[in-house]
C-alpha cells in the first residue's frame, strides 16, 4: 500500500498536521488540542475530534475547556 500524505488535510474536527511514523498523525482538533491518532481511524471517521465534538465545547476556547476538563476530574476522583 503506497503512503499517503494526509497533511493539511480536515477529518471531523481534526486537521492532520505532521506523519509521526508508524501509521499515526499528529493532528490538531478545532478546539486547539493536539493528539496522535492512527491513519486508518481517520480516513474511516472513527475519530473525528478530541472528545470536544461530542460534549459540544469546540467553539469554546481552549482554556475553558482545559477549565472544565480538570473539573470533570477533581468530580470523578471524590
Amino acid at each position: 500500500m503506497k503512503f499517503q500524505d494526509l497533511t493539511g488535510m480536515t477529518f471531523g474536527f481534526f486537521t492532520a498536521i505532521e506523519y509521526m511514523g508508524n501509521r499515526k498523525w499528529k493532528c490538531v482538533c478545532k478546539c486547539g488540542e493536539v493528539r496522535n491518532v492512527l491513519n486508518h481511524k481517520l480516513k474511516s471517521g472513527h475519530t473525528q475530534s478530541c472528545g470536544c465534538k461530542r460534549i459540544g465545547l469546540a467553539s469554546k476556547n481552549r482554556r475553558e475547556y482545559s477549565s472544565w476538563q480538570h473539573m470533570k476530574r477533581r468530580c470523578k476522583a471524590e
